[in-house]
């Protein structure tokens, strides 16, 4: 599961003994259940990561504002 300054983003990535409790969801269900059944077993393993990319959510016309500016910053190559 990635990390970008402690915050939880996207994507997860799932491994093999995962594929069951995937199959299992239905409709617009996401796999937040999965995530939460691997991670009461202490089987999830966390990765910091250097994009705030993975934290990004596009819901308002903010968020596209600030997404394009990120994106803008990296196209220059300066932190956004």
């Amino acid at each position: 599961m990635p990390f970008f300054h402690g915050e939880r983003g996207h994507p997860v990535g799932f491994g093999a003994q995962c594929l069951q409790g995937l199959l299992a969801l239905s409709g617009e269900q996401g796999a937040a259940s999965v995530v939460r059944q691997f991670a009461q077993q202490g089987r999830v393993q966390n990765l910091a990561v250097d994009d705030e990319g993975t934290v990004t959510d596009i819901d308002t016309v903010q968020d596209l504002v600030r997404a394009e500016r990120i994106l803008a910053g990296r196209q220059n190559g300066l932190a956004a």
